[in-house]
């Protein structure tokens, strides 16, 4: 008989069967999640909450086969065996991993909007307005996109007293202190594009610093190829219209996840104020490390990483980002007389890049530099209130 003739006769107690691997597997979900320390597929919190999951797990499989092997007349039914078992067992595998990204993606989500005021305001919703301060650069003989958010504009946010819940208030009150050349330029994680730091360049720009966010080079709808000899030229063309149109003498960089990398990368001595990396790639041994990225995102996330327009470079070829570090020149050098100060800002959550990872980039970093370190993880650090109040005391050079 056939595979066809064997679907065709499929005997036996096959729902029971396919209900029984089905709830099985989502029981071995929970045991992989807490093993691995999939944070962005667990039903326990976030981060996962490892023996909880553990025992949530063992509760399902154990439970599962309590009813299974415990329910009236099941040794009369003939036994599913062979190919029918093949096929249950490949849709419950199938059923079993959507049930647990659906529901962890809910849980996430709820919890999300629970706590968003702990979020920058524009994180959730706010993107079409963000967007109405889209801007084109002129690099070399063509421009690539960019947003530009002056300083003093709408309401600032008092961060003097909480992160948690800023209050709002005038733009007098949020910017006197603030001198109108501070000046910061924003670059993107790798795959992202000018939106991905508009929250808090937004932010910032209310809190009187004037900020630019970019597309980097084979990055959203810049079309430029990204190489290892001219992925400097943006940065560079950012920095200028800092100084040229709100007389930053020393704007700052900052960067985030791979971005952060580029800007450790971009030494120009004097005409930096300082870097600023939040959770750059981690490298260990002089080799940058492979990333799972259900450490972090849930599924909704991580499907709309992969749907993003994917970085190219030259002949439209794919590029991978520890690749043009180390051909750009990584680890980066002091090759001036006078070196900006480095920051590298690291979240609690190191799910994602690992402690030993984060503290090798830091020791290969030049002098001088600081290390540190802000509640939250590598997905959202650059909308927290946290990040806000550091990098803000960074570009203003005083203490919130």
């Amino acid at each position: 008989m056939g595979i066809t003739g064997a679907i065709t006769n499929m005997r036996g107690d096959i729902l029971g069967m396919f209900i029984f691997l089905l709830v099985l597997l989502v029981g071995m979900w929970q045991l992989v999640v807490a093993w691995k320390r999939l944070h962005g597929l667990s039903l326990t919190g976030y981060p996962d909450k490892k023996w909880l999951s553990l025992t949530l797990g063992v509760l399902i499989i154990v439970g599962d086969g309590a009813w299974y092997f415990s329910r009236p007349y099941h040794f009369n039914y003939p036994d599913v065996e062979g190919v029918e078992t093949v096929i249950l067992l490949v849709l419950a595998v199938v059923g079993a991993t959507i049930i647990q990204c659906l529901l962890s993606s809910l849980i996430f989500t709820g919890r999300r909007y629970r706590d968003r005021s702990r979020s920058l305001p524009g994180e959730i919703g706010d993107l079409e307005t963000l967007k109405s301060y889209g801007i084109t650069l002129e690099v070399g003989d063509t421009t690539i996109p960019a947003a530009l958010f002056p300083a003093h504009m709408n309401k600032g946010y008092s961060l003097a007293t909480t992160t948690d819940h800023p209050s709002p208030q005038s733009d007098s009150s949020a910017t006197t202190s603030k001198s109108p050349g501070n000046a910061a330029l924003l670059l993107h994680e790798f795959g992202g594009d000018r939106w991905d730091l508009a929250p808090l360049a937004f932010q910032l720009s209310r809190n009187g610093v004037h900020c630019l966010t970019l597309d980097l080079d084979g990055h959203g709808e810049n079309l430029r190829p990204l190489t290892e000899k001219t992925w400097s030229e943006p940065i560079s063309a950012g920095l200028k219209v800092l100084r040229e149109q709100f007389g930053a003498v020393k704007p700052v960089l900052v960067g985030w996840g791979w971005g952060g990398n580029l800007c450790l990368l971009f030494n120009k001595g004097g005409d930096i104020g300082a870097v600023v990396a939040l959770e750059p790639l981690p490298c260990r041994a002089g080799k940058f490390q492979w990333l799972n990225c259900f450490r972090e995102l849930i599924p909704s996330l991580a499907l709309q990483a992969l749907l993003r327009r994917e970085p190219h470079g030259s002949g439209n070829k794919r590029i991978k980002p520890a690749k043009l570090l180390e051909r750009a020149g990584w680890p980066p050098t002091s090759s001036t007389s006078y070196q900006p100060t480095i920051y590298q800002v690291d979240g609690t959550g190191c799910w994602f890049v690992g402690n030993r990872g984060r503290s090798s980039v830091y020791e290969s970093l030049p002098a001088p530099k600081e290390l540190l370190t802000i509640q939250g993880s590598h997905a959202v650090i650059p909308y927290t209130h946290n990040t806000l109040r550091t990098v803000l005391e960074i570009v203003t050079d005083q203490e919130l």
